[in-house]
Formats: C-alpha cells, structure tokens, sequence
C-alpha cells in the first residue's frame, strides 16, 4: 500500500504555536477561500465505500483534513497528493474496522466512519470522537439513522460497536430528530448504497452537505432533493470515477476575510465568492453596517466606510440568531461578534444551537469589548468601541473563536499574541501567509 510520509499531512501541528499579531493595518489585496473543511471531512470518509481511485481537487491543507487523512490511512486506504490541492484515495485494500482513539480524540469527523465501515467490511468500532468544546455535541442522530438501516449498535462508556445486518442496510423512512449536519451526512452515505430506498426528512443541507450529494452522485448514487430538507434516496453500488471532483470554497473562511477587511477599514476582493448562495450572511452583515459589493462575479468589502448597526422598524436593538440552513450558520457567530464590536449602536446574538459558544467572548472584553453576557445563549454588544492587546496575552480555543480572536488583534492597534493557534491551523490554510499578502503583520512563533 502507498502511503506519503506522515510529515506531508501534519505540515503545522505544534500545540505551542503562537501568532504574533501588530494590530491596527487595514487589509487590502485580492484573496479566495480555500476549499470547505465541512465538505472534505464527510468526502473523505465515503471514498471508503469505493473501490478504485478517486480524485479530488481544491482540498484545503489544514490540521482536521491532515487527521482525518491519517484515520483513513490507519485503516489501509492509501493517500497522497497531487499538485497543489489534489488528493488521490483508494481504498482497495481496507482492512482494520477500529479506530484509534487518540486519531479519533483530534476531530469529531471520525464518527462519520461508522456507515463506510459497515458497508465495506460489516462492522465498525469508533471511539467517542474529539472535536471542538462549544458545548454539548449529540450522536444520537447518528445511531438513530444507522439503528433505522438495519444496524445493531452497542454504545459503551468511551466507544461505539456497530454490526450490519445480514445484507447490509437496508431502506427505511428517517425522520431525523434534529437537523443535524453530521448525522444527515452519515444517512445520506448509509442510504446511498442501502437495498432499496430511503427517504431522509428534516434533513441538514448546508453547502458542504450538497457537496457530499453531488459527490456520491458523480459516483453512483441516486439522491433526489439536494439542497433541501427531504432527501430520497435509491441505494446503488459505488463506482470510481478517475475524474476529479472538486470541494466548494469554504464559505466561513469566506466571511471570516470579509470581516477581517471591515473591521480593519481596509478593502479587498474576494474572488470566487458563490453570491447567490450566500443571502443570509449578507443579510447578517448588512444589520451590522458591513454591505459587499458583487462586480463581475468578485466579491468587493471595503471596510472605509463607518458601520452603523440598523435598528429594527419599532427601534428596537436587532438580534442576529443562528439557525440551520438556510439560516444563518452558526460558525458565522463568532466573526460578526467581533465586528460588532466595532460598529456603531447595540446588537444581540442568540446562539440556538451551542451553550458554550461565547465564552471566549472573555478575551474581548479584555480587549476593551463592551460585552454583557444575559446567559449561555445570548450577548448584547454596544459598540463602536477601540480595541488593545490584552495582558498576558490570549489563546484560541477553538477554530472559529480563534479565527474571531485573530480578526480582532488585526483590528487593534498594538502588539498581540494568541497562543494555542494550532486551533486556528485545523481550520483555515496557512492563515498568516495568507493574511501577510493583505498587508498584514502575522509571525508565527513555534515553541
């Protein structure tokens, strides 16, 4: 079996990584999102449902791709690369159905192993997966599907035995008990290659879950519904397809460039942006004074203008909720957070789905943030206020505050360090070289 050398999948991961950040330069240049980390994790763990090679293109370089990749590898699937973001799989010669649970602690993708498990090789063992702590993060979803395709399912006190029945899955009508996108993925994969038909209702459909649809499409599925909240499926066998497939741009990078731009009162392009896909964030941005320009299908942010918050019709402070597709993402939450900080006028953010997801809003209130927190879910933010380096500096703990907290120190005037950015790295592809050619003063700093 051919396997790259670990070191070309794990280019970053120092947990003692520090950025150092000089705040206060606004961004200006032209820049595209990378491909959607959402989209390669689920794509990646249903190449293994396929025999042959499958090639994929813009697959972004980040720390949760290189983990997931290494799963993968510890299960006898090979990888490698191929050019600059193309990715070769094959998964011939699959042979282990455990997985390693100190891979498993790094991503909680791993649970999206389970159906192509089973469906290769009949059974399946997945510790209770890692991932970022925003708050309490169900599998249920993922045992009930799997349960209604005919799988018998021992969860244990820190890992998951999964058994197919005799012929595999079998059809079923799945009424999802949350719009859950992970545990739609793991039916969707499950019913793609099921006897008989599935029909998937209150299904998630986020970009990224298109993306996987249209994937097992190109390879053999028959998904009818793609974007909306009731999928039916007829199970096929999976074919390879030597044609590459390519992964979406990640539309969360997307607004965290967007915002990076506006809180710095810079300006930049964002090439490759899909605008008509994208309503809600601009409708989010746009309460908070931040309005984007679409000039020959690019992106133009041009942050020189004051914000001002809008007010709702009975003047009333507005409220920026979090909901699932096409509402606004919840990932979104923390960019505009800090945004908000920088805009004039009094703001709400309810988070619906995640009770711990602002509690790093304490870093920016030691920024100089006027944040009041009203309970796990909700904030008010008045602003506009300036913003400067907090003592003893801060640390990322998590992709999206990470990156939240990144847009802030570049916002600032002054000299930031955020340690622990590896967070940031499992997300979001060589950000501070990226950030450098905006004109922006990011050193990463390894202990």
């Amino acid at each position: 079996m051919l396997k790259f050398p670990q070191k070309e999948f794990k280019m970053k991961e120092n947990k003692n990584t520090t950025f150092r950040i000089e705040g206060g330069i606004p961004l200006s240049g032209v820049i595209s999102a990378k491909g959607n980390k959402n989209s390669a994790l689920p794509i990646l763990a249903s190449c293994i449902m396929i025999e042959g090679e499958i090639h994929l293109e813009n697959v972004p370089k980040i720390e949760d791709v290189f983990s997931m990749i290494e799963l993968i590898q510890s299960l006898g699937v090979s990888a490698r690369w191929e050019g600059e973001h193309g990715l070769i799989i094959d998964a011939s010669e699959i042979s282990d159905t455990t997985i390693d649970a100190g891979l498993a602690s790094k991503i909680r993708g791993s649970i999206l192993l389970a159906a192509p498990l089973l469906h290769r090789l009949g059974k399946a063992v997945i510790p209770i997966p890692g991932g970022d702590r925003i708050g309490r993060r169900r599998l249920d979803t993922h045992l009930q599907v799997l349960g209604a395709l005919g799988v018998d399912i021992e969860a244990r006190s820190s890992e998951i035995h999964f058994k197919a029945s005799e012929g595999g899955f079998h059809g079923n009508e799945i009424w999802l008990d949350e719009a859950s996108v992970t545990g739609t993925e793991q039916a969707i994969m499950a019913a793609s290659v099921a006897k008989g038909e599935t029909v998937i209702s209150n299904a998630a459909s986020e970009p990224h879950v298109q993306d996987l649809c249209n994937f097992l499409i190109r390879h053999g599925a028959v998904i009818k519904g793609v974007g909306s909240n009731r999928l039916r499926i007829e199970g096929r066998a999976m074919k390879s397809d030597t044609n590459a497939f390519a992964l979406s741009a990640d539309f969360m990078e997307e607004c965290s460039l967007i915002v990076a731009a506006a809180a710095t009162r810079g300006k930049i392009i964002l090439e490759n942006h899909p605008w008509d896909e994208h309503h809600m964030m601009r409708l989010m941005l746009g309460k908070l004074g931040c309005s984007l320009d679409n000039v020959g299908g690019k992106v133009v942010v041009d942050g020189g203008k004051e914000m001002v918050i809008n007010t709702e019709a009975d003047r009333q402070m507005p409220t920026i909720k979090s909901a699932v597709w096409p509402g606004f993402n919840t990932d979104l939450m923390s960019a505009l957070v800090v945004l908000a900080t920088q805009a004039v006028g009094k703001v709400m953010f309810h988070e619906t789905l995640f009770d711990n997801r602002f509690v790093w809003t304490d870093n920016l209130r030691r920024m100089g943030a006027d944040i009041t927190m009203c309970d796990p879910h909700r904030i008010i933010i008045q602003g506009a206020t300036p913003l400067h380096p907090a003592s003893g500096g801060i640390r990322s703990p998590d992709i999206r505050a990470g990156m939240a907290l990144l847009v802030a120190a570049l916002a600032s005037p002054g000299i930031h360090f955020i340690e622990n950015a590896y967070q940031i790295d499992r997300g979001y592809e060589d950000i501070d070289v990226r950030l450098r050619l905006l004109g922006a003063r990011v050193e990463r700093l390894e202990h």
